[in-house]
This record gives structure tokens, C-alpha cells and sequence, in this order.
């Protein structure tokens, strides 16, 4: 149950709310939430409105495994509600994995938040009718996917990893602009790029640290997120505190409009994952014993412990602090969160024992990133968007055109478009015919370079490991939690 769908009236919305909720008899249904329980069956309580709607809450039948952690001054139940076919077995290797990444997030903050009523619980269901998603809340957070946890734990847990930063970053560390939160209009924020980017960035980091994975899958991960930044044109159209500000318009909302998001628009948990990555390698390139996590802890105790809302000159003032350096926080800021100028990672990753190199070098194609034309309709037809700066958008072909032919051959499929391609060499001219709007057109495309990235550990590229490539390394992905 998703508490906003709950009528509610606006002058009430400072009192407290009390809940009692009916399962279905001899059910067996128990209630997973956040909300406060009180000594009635099913009844529960929240302070105000806020914390209601704040507050998901589960009826079934579900599983439920619980440990505690350490706190300054008491300690805190963490709760693993798992709605799920699997076994008990699953569960208890899933919780055991789960436990790593809680002990490893704290390590990075230094302690657990104050969890009201001394318990954080996952809500988790893991059923194949279900919608995949992941969403915080303040003692809580709602995991769902299709993926069972014997052919899924991994996945899962990636969203899990994420949900639960949250807890710190976003629920106690909160930009200024989403206060107070207006649950009537839109809540724009030009922070996004810290609240979710940079925990998109803790997020894979976390289950590298635990050890689950290793550097050739943490780095294959990287990839993927690098591609989806450095090869998008919308850095020159928008910074990251502008695209941040496009999330009523992007983040779950719709439109039947037709739109040039794809090259307009890179996705602010995206970017801001790579602005985690390289602020990390910049700090720790360029300092002794300074990393993001100590930017993350310095924010915690001031903004987090406190929940006083915090500003973007706020996150440009700490950084200064934490590195006692105006300079660097002036420049990086300016730079790369209110100018749109990416982070040199390729040096960066050299230093931790990681190449970055084009995946397929002087390789040809038509368009940069996913294959944009569809062989599967009754003519080829290009299905998306053209890239800026593209081969075919260069050649002035949009999306719905359709091709006919390159250099007089029709493409009857994909692998005919490949045969054009393998005797081809980036910078070739190739004649093109196409079909836009009933209207058939002749051009010239010339062939680009495949842009396409990937990040390998040195040893799979057959380079060495110096010593100081190790430490570096080490104190960049080892663990850091007292136990796991």
C-alpha cells in the first residue's frame, strides 16, 4: 500500500494518523512497515502526515530475517521482509549478502542514522507478477523485481545497495529545495546530482567492497554508466544542476509528445554517478588520505545528524573544508557541476590499476550507441532519435526515416548492413537513398569511429601492477567495514 493514494485533508497534516489494517481471515498476513506499531493487532501510528505518507506498508505472508547494528548510543534492528517462492536457504544467503552491504554503507558514514523506533525495514518482494522498482523512505525502503533471489540475488541487491544510502543521503542529508516537501505541485531541485548520483555511485562501489564482486565486474559495470554519460550529447545543452531540474519531466512521468530527450537529456543519477567517480580518483589523486568518504561523512554530520537542509554552496563550502582547499572546490564546481565539462578519468583510472579505452577501435558505424535502425519492420526504418553528431544525423536522417539503400545495395537485414561496414573505415564516404515523410532523398554519410568505452583492470590488458597501484587500488575498492 502506497500511503498517497490515502484521502487526506491539507489542514490536518500536522497531526498524528493512527492505522489499523484487516487481513483477510486465517491469512496469516503480517504487516511490514515503517510506521509506528502499537499493541493492537495491525495498528500502527505516525507523528503527522508526512511520516504517513512517507510510510509503505505490506500485508502477506512474507518471510522475515533481522539483525542489529551498532549505533553511538544504542543499537538498531535491521529488518528483511521478503516476499518471495523461493526457500528459506535463499533468504538466508540474500540476508547474509545484505548484511555486508549495511555494515559497508555505515562504514562509510562512520555510524547508522537514528532510525526512528529503533528499526529500518526492507520491504521486499521478489515475485515475477510484480514492477520493478526501488524506492527510499526514511526507516524503510520498497524493493520490488521479477528477479527470484536463486537466479537474481545479485541484481537485486545492486537496488537494495542503492535504496539503502538513501537512508543518509537524501532522507537525512536533504537539499534545501525539496523542503518542505509539497505533496500538490512539482519539487524541483538542482541537487539531484548528489542525492541520486551520488549514491548510483555508492551503489556498485558498496558491493565491490564487500568483496561479492571482484574488479573485472565492477569494472564492466562502470562501463555501462560511462557510456551512457560521456557518449551523450547532452552536456551541451545542459550542466548537472540543470538536468537535476528536469526530473518532474523525466523521472517516472510521461508524455505522449514526441521529444529529443535522448540527445538533449543524460540522466541525473547517470551523471552524477560518474561525478561521484571522478571526485573520488580526483580526491585521492590529489590529497593524502582524502576520499568522497570523507566529503559524504562531513555532510553527514553536519547537514545529516542534524537534518538541517543543506544548499549547493553548501556542498561547494564542505568540499572546500574537507580538502582545505578553496581553489579545488571552486574549480571543480564551476567546472564540472555548474559548467558541463566531464571528468579526465582516463589518468585517474590509471592509478587504480584500470585502462579505459575505446571498446572497438577504428571500428565504422552509422550511429553512436544502441543500433537505431529497425530491421524488423516491412523497410528499415530508423526507430529513435539520431544521435548529435552522429554519421546519419550529420546526413541530415531522422527518426521514421526509412533506408533504402547505402551504396546501392538495399539493407534487407542487419547482417547486409554489416557486410557494408566490415570493408569500411572510419572517415569513408558512403552514398546513402531514404524515404523521409513519402519523399525519397540521396545523400552522402561519411562513417565515424564507434565511441564506445570500457573500463578493464590492468591485468586483463596484460600490463603490471606497481606496488602503489596496488595500495591505491586497495584503498579505493577494499573493505572498509570493522566485519562482514
Amino acid at each position: 500500500m502506497n500511503m498517497p493514494t490515502y484521502i487526506w485533508a491539507r489542514d490536518y497534516r500536522d497531526d498524528p494518523i493512527a492505522v489499523q489494517f484487516h487481513a483477510p481471515d486465517q491469512s496469516k498476513w503480517k504487516a511490514a512497515t515503517q510506521l509506528k506499531p502499537v499493541n493492537e493487532p495491525l495498528t500502527f501510528t505516525a507523528p503527522d502526515l508526512y511520516y504517513f505518507m512517507d510510510s509503505p506498508t505490506e500485508l502477506s505472508n512474507f518471510d522475515e530475517n533481522s539483525w542489529t547494528v551498532a549505533g553511538d548510543t544504542t543499537d538498531y534492528t535491521i529488518r528483511l521482509a521478503v516476499h518471495h517462492n523461493g526457500s528459506k536457504q535463499q533468504l538466508y544467503d540474500y540476508t547474509e549478502m545484505a548484511k555486508k552491504v549495511v555494515a559497508e554503507q555505515i562504514a562509510v558514514y562512520g555510524d547508522p542514522p537514528a532510525f526512528d523506533y529503533g528499526t529500518y525495514t526492507f520491504i521486499a518482494d521478489y515475485l515475477p507478477y510484480v514492477f520493478g522498482d526501488g524506492m527510499e523512505h526514511r526507516n524503510s525502503t520498497i524493493l520490488t523485481s521479477k528477479r527470484s533471489l536463486q537466479e537474481g540475488a545479485m541484481r537485486n541487491l545492486y537496488t537494495l545497495s542503492h535504496e539503502f544510502f538513501h537512508a543518509w543521503n537524501v532522507e537525512r542529508i536533504r537539499p534545501e529545495s525539496l523542503e518542505p516537501f509539497d505533496f500538490t505541485e512539482a519539487n524541483v531541485s538542482g541537487a539531484l546530482w548528489f542525492a541520486e548520483g551520488f549514491t548510483s555511485y555508492y551503489d556498485d562501489l558498496i558491493i565491490r567492497r564487500t568483496g561479492l564482486i571482484d574488479n573485472k565486474t565492477y569494472a564492466e559495470g562502470l562501463s555501462g554508466t560511462l557510456n551512457n554519460v560521456l557518449n551523450a550529447p547532452g552536456s551541451r545543452y545542459y550542466s548537472p544542476v540543470e538536468m537535476s531540474r528536469q526530473a518532474p519531466f523525466v523521472d517516472a512521468a510521461s508524455s505522449v509528445d514526441q521529444q529529443n530527450k535522448s540527445n538533449t537529456f543524460i540522466s541525473y543519477y547517470s551523471w552524477g554517478a560518474v561525478l561521484g567517480l571522478g571526485l573520488d580518483l580526483k580526491l585521492r589523486s590529489t590529497f593524502d588520505n582524502i576520499s568522497l568518504d570523507d566529503y559524504m561523512q562531513a555532510m553527514w554530520n553536519e547537514y545529516g545528524k542534524t537534518e538541517t537542509p543543506y544548499t549547493l554552496n553548501d556542498l561547494q563550502a564542505k568540499l572546500a573544508e574537507v580538502t582545505d582547499s578553496t581553489k579545488f572546490a571552486e574549480d571543480f564546481f564551476s567546472r564540472h557541476i555548474y559548467g558541463s565539462e566531464q571528468v579526465h578519468l582516463k589518468p585517474l583510472f590509471a592509478r587504480a590499476g584500470f585502462l579505459m579505452e575505446k571498446e572497438n577501435k577504428a571500428s565504422p558505424v552509422l550511429s553512436f550507441g544502441e543500433n537505431k535502425i529497425d530491421f524488423e519492420q516491412p523497410e528499415p526504418a530508423i526507430s529513435s532519435n539520431t544521435t548529435v553528431g552522429s554519421p546519419l544525423y550529420k546526413a541530415g536522417l531522422d527518426r521514421g526515416d526509412i533506408i533504402i539503400s547505402i551504396e546501392g545495395q538495399p539493407l534487407d537485414n542487419a547482417r547486409a548492413l554489416q557486410q557494408i561496414l566490415t570493408s569500411r573505415a572510419p572517415g569513408d564516404s558512403l552514398s546513402i537513398r531514404y524515404k523521409s515523410l513519402g519523399k525519397e532523398y540521396s545523400t552522402t554519410l561519411v562513417l565515424a569511429e564507434d565511441q564506445t568505452l570500457r573500463v578493464i583492470p590492468f591485468e586483463e590488458a596484460g600490463k603490471s601492477l606497481t606496488a602503489e597501484i596496488r595500495s591505491f587500488c586497495e584503498k579505493w575498492l577494499g573493505s572498509k567495514a570493522v566485519s562482514n
